[in-house]
């Protein structure tokens, strides 16, 4: 999957719950907060957040870079679907 292809993955922020206050965060976190694990695959194989550390295979996350990362992808979403009606 491309990085432009990520963005036909939907993510809705309200239906995310993730505590934005931690300084990490691991994969299974993120699953159960509600990212799709395409969207993560994705993220990762083409750097957009990076794991710090890798525990009893459970791969870590800075809360920052996944933040930055769904903000991003959020917007560019938003960004694409206005182009969709502005075609329409």
């Amino acid at each position: 999957m491309s990085e432009q292809e990520h963005f036909d993955i939907a993510l809705d922020p309200k239906e995310l719950n993730i505590d934005w206050d931690k300084a990490t965060v691991d994969e299974e976190e993120l699953l159960e907060a509600g990212y799709p694990l395409a969207l993560l695959v994705n993220w990762i194989e083409n750097n957009i957040i990076a794991p710090f550390s890798v525990e009893n295979s459970k791969r870590h996350f800075y809360t920052k870079e996944v933040f930055k990362a769904t903000v991003y992808h959020v917007m560019s979403q938003k960004a694409q679907d206005d182009d969709k009606k502005v075609m329409d």
